[in-house]
């Protein structure tokens, strides 16, 4: 396989956690947000724990996809990036629990290609990484 882009994000978690605090969770500036960040695919979750109120499930939500999508926009060549937006690409997981990250806008374009992922996180801190490669035919 061909590796066509690496990309990392490293994010101070509190950098969100202020913003989320800042705003209140039930905020219109803390809703828009999310709605710029997240995939349609993700909001159900943003939403629920809205609702109820998890200020710290809000703030691992905005965090891990802000910084996956952060690395997956550092992976794209620059044509691509000139026409970036988070909410088209969508956060998952395996049956495993290893994080996935797609859009299906790009893969109308690019149907040869796919991204690994990584996500770790401590003390604070996450830790995003991709991998843009072909696949393997």
């Amino acid at each position: 396989m061909t590796v066509l882009g690496i990309g990392c994000d490293v994010l101070k978690i509190s950098r969100i956690a202020s913003l989320v605090t800042k705003h209140g969770l039930g905020s219109p500036f803390l809703t828009r947000f999310g709605h710029r960040v997240l995939h349609k695919s993700e909001l159900p979750t943003y939403q629920q724990l809205q609702d109820s109120k998890d200020l710290d499930g809000v703030v691992r939500h905005l965090s891990g996809s802000w910084a996956l999508k952060e690395a997956v926009y550092k992976t794209l060549d620059d044509s691509v990036q000139e026409k970036f937006r988070f909410n088209e690409w969508a956060r998952g997981s395996t049956s495993r629990g290893r994080p996935t990250i797609l859009s299906e806008i790009y893969q109308q374009h690019h149907p040869n290609e796919e991204f690994l992922a990584s996500i770790s996180h401590d003390g604070g801190i996450l830790m995003a990484t991709v991998v843009r490669q072909l696949k393997k035919t």
